[in-house]
């Protein structure tokens, strides 16, 4: 986590923040402190509903699991969870309907298979899995 920005949101903040924002189409909270939202961040993330088209929370000292409706979220076009070092868990499944455009879960500590339903990600053009701990 770089130390550069001094924006940070409080232990309710992610969920109240995102709470009745349930059209929000495009977040980008990159490099903001949310790590005292503890692994709780997943599920304000989720609250939001499935109209999230780009979710970008790179630097923002991400824990707990990847949640794995992450990928259901069916108007998803851009995830950007990289440099998040103590985010962890596994990829689920990729739905056959994924919009999916841009993947970037570089310098996580994600792990395990890479799935084969990866191949339902028919419009994916960018994909960065750097310094991971896939097999």
């Amino acid at each position: 986590m770089s130390n550069t920005n001094p924006l940070y949101l409080h232990e309710t903040g992610l969920k109240t923040l995102l709470s009745n924002l349930t059209k929000l189409q495009v977040l980008h909270l990159d490099s903001v402190d949310i790590s005292r939202n503890g692994s709780q961040w997943g599920n304000a993330v989720l609250q939001v509903g499935p109209t999230f088209q780009e979710l970008s929370m790179s630097d923002c000292g991400l824990s707990g699991n990847l949640p794995d409706d992450i990928f259901h979220l069916t108007d998803l076009t851009e995830l950007d969870l990289s440099l998040n070092f103590k985010l962890s868990g596994q990829l689920s499944e990729f739905p056959k309907q994924s919009l999916l455009q841009s993947l970037n879960l570089a310098y996580t500590n994600l792990t395990g298979p890479i799935p084969d339903s990866i191949g339902n990600l028919q419009y994916l053009s960018e994909f960065d899995l750097f310094d991971c701990n896939f097999y």
